[in-house]
């Protein structure tokens, strides 16, 4: 009995230690630098400034902010750009305005906006208050 107390004691020391190695390397992980995004309603009602380091954070932030549950969508409030993955969150600038959109929502250009032409890139928009 005693050698088992014995082998057990450094046994379980050994394995505290590389705990605490594990803890203290987990720990150093550094989050995502945070960057500030502003936010809206699918009706441009609400508008909100919240930062976020990753897309899941930015979902989370914007339907805290909205005080929305369920299922929702977030896109670029400029053109209905759908934002759905880290890559493209990635490449968004500091301050881009994203749309939360719920389910059945749909992105809508901002009224007073009418089609100008096309390119190859889709419909591009301009002012209906000002001359061309």
């Amino acid at each position: 009995m005693d050698f088992i107390s014995n082998l057990g004691a450094g046994a379980f020391r050994s394995v505290s230690s590389v705990g605490s190695e594990i803890s203290r390397r987990v720990k150093t992980v550094s989050a995502p630098p945070q960057r500030p995004f502003r936010i809206c309603s699918h009706d441009r009602s609400v508008r909100k400034g919240v930062t976020a380091g990753s897309l899941r954070e930015l979902i989370a932030k914007a339907m805290d902010a909205l005080f929305l549950t369920g299922i929702v969508s977030l896109v670029l409030e400029e053109d209905g750009t759908l934002l759905d993955t880290e890559e493209y969150f990635d490449t968004l600038e500091d301050g881009s305005v994203v749309m939360v959109l719920e389910k059945e929502q749909k992105w809508n250009p901002r009224k007073g906006l009418v089609p100008s032409g096309t390119s190859q890139l889709g419909i591009l928009w301009k002012s209906s208050n000002h001359s061309p």
